[in-house]
């Protein structure tokens, strides 16, 4: 009983997650323009008076070549094993 609430919940839990991962999903409060596509010129929207810059934010990955840089050369030597770091 307690293993079929539990696939339950973790069932749920998956569905939101991945209703959430709308990728092709056409905000109809985006500005477009006559050919439909996002127009990406457009001002920010505004709330109370200021750009409202709330919403989905994507992040480019640093490159390894700076993370070289900037990271001391110990942390690139080292390694974890998860099998056993969870087993502990």
């Amino acid at each position: 009983m307690i293993h079929r609430k539990s696939c339950a919940a973790l069932a749920a839990l998956m569905s939101a997650i991945v209703s959430a991962q709308w990728l092709h999903h056409r905000d109809p409060q985006t500005p477009r323009t006559k050919d439909g596509k996002a127009n990406l010129t457009a001002p920010a929207p505004r709330l109370n008076g200021k750009a409202d810059l709330s919403g989905l934010w994507e992040i480019e990955q640093t490159p390894y070549s700076e993370l070289r840089r900037a990271l001391p050369p110990e942390l690139f030597d080292l390694q974890i094993d998860l099998a056993t770091a969870h087993s502990k």
